[in-house]
């Protein structure tokens, strides 16, 4: 297992998540699954297979999610640059009852998301973008 990769994996979630949530505000509520998705899909090179890719994949949202987290709790801002990632509505489900305004709920939130959409993202990119 490469724990740098996993790490670097994991800080590209979160700052793809802040960067889709700002830049792209129509996609704001996604910013968490597409960033995830991405994430996975770039961790995927470390499985030998498409579960391992899934299984770095979902080390990677979790790691991310965690961290990611944390950091927007405690920094709400940087230079202006909002790091708070919004969780969309249609995500409520897969976070059920932490989905709420409480800031210590984005650690979870942003977990369970990047467990899931980056599991998946790691299966896709180990199954279907091999090199």
């Amino acid at each position: 297992m490469d724990y740098k990769s996993i790490l670097i994996g994991s800080v590209i979630y979160f700052a793809l998540a802040v960067l889709i949530g700002y830049f792209v505000s129509s996609l704001a509520i996604y910013a968490a699954a597409i960033a995830a998705l991405l994430a996975g899909i770039y961790i995927a090179r470390l499985g030998a297979s498409p579960m391992k890719g899934a299984f770095y994949g979902l080390l990677v949202g979790l790691i991310g999610g965690i961290i990611g987290g944390i950091i927007s709790v405690y920094i709400p801002s940087l230079g202006g640059v909002s790091l708070a990632v919004a969780i969309g509505e249609p995500f409520t489900i897969l976070v059920g009852l932490v989905a709420s305004t409480v800031p210590w709920f984005a650690v979870p939130a942003l977990a369970v998301i990047g467990m899931v959409f980056g599991a998946i993202g790691g299966w896709i990119g180990k199954r279907y973008l091999r090199r």
